[in-house]
């Protein structure tokens, strides 16, 4: 057996949501002499440049019908990603880009666009890795995650943000919620409407170590940069696309 086959199997036995909230502990602990340590442990063990903290990895393309590209030949449906919401129909035909956050990457999440949110919804899951290894080996990883949808309207149409769990992720947060997750009923919840607006560039959500978001557009809106491919690497506040 492979070490990537290895590393996936053990995640299928690992008690993955008693690992998350135990990180959420770890990393929520203010003590200085304990803090210190793990955050100097932290940087040691990623070799983490502060430099390039804010530096995620991104994939792009488009929806084929109903079907998203996790990795080579492994794909998802738009259902199963938004767990049948009554608009996951609306981007069937549009655009997608997957961005991955490595626990040392920025763990933040900011707005595409100005937008009006119109729903946000708990959808409970396991707590796979979502590295390159796992989504290559998982099927329908993205889609059997913990994971918070968010929903919005915009001058360019409606478009969705994903934000996708992962084994040691101890939360996901949005700016108008607070901590969503771990969630005391493990059941698809929508959580009360807000009446929220947000400006280009504002902070939607975050998380407790890093994980993955997708963007969803609607058909004939969104092009992608040709730079915006698998693997490549973005800097916050950089260009993804335009959109029409």
């Amino acid at each position: 057996m492979s070490l990537g086959r290895l590393f996936v199997w053990l995640q299928y036995v690992l008690p993955q949501h008693a690992l998350s909230r135990l990180i959420l502990r770890a990393t929520r602990v203010r003590t200085p002499w304990f803090k210190n340590c793990l955050v100097r442990g932290f940087l040691n063990l990623y070799a983490v440049d502060m430099r390039e903290a804010a530096q995620s990895d991104p994939y792009s393309g488009a929806i084929e019908g109903e079907q998203l590209l996790q990795a080579k030949n492994r794909r998802y449906t738009l259902s199963e990603l938004l767990a049948a919401q009554p608009w996951a129909g609306e981007f069937a035909g549009g655009s997608f880009a997957t961005i991955y956050l490595a626990p040392f990457n920025y763990h933040r999440v900011h707005s595409p666009l100005r937008g009006q949110l119109r729903e946000t919804v708990y959808v409970p899951g396991r707590l796979f890795s979502v590295n390159g290894v796992t989504a290559s080996h998982v099927p329908r990883l993205f889609a059997r995650n913990e994971r918070v949808l968010t929903f919005f309207d915009s001058e360019f149409g409606r478009f969705a943000l994903v934000l996708v769990g992962a084994l040691n992720v101890g939360s996901i947060a949005t700016v108008w919620a607070g901590d969503i997750t771990p969630a005391s009923r493990r059941i698809i919840t929508r959580l009360p409407p807000q009446p929220v607006e947000l400006e280009k560039g504002a902070e939607i959500g975050r998380f407790n170590m890093g994980s993955t978001v997708i963007l969803l557009f609607q058909a004939n809106r969104a092009r992608w940069h040709g730079g915006v491919r698998t693997g490549a690497s973005v800097r916050l506040g950089q260009s993804l696309g335009t959109l029409e």
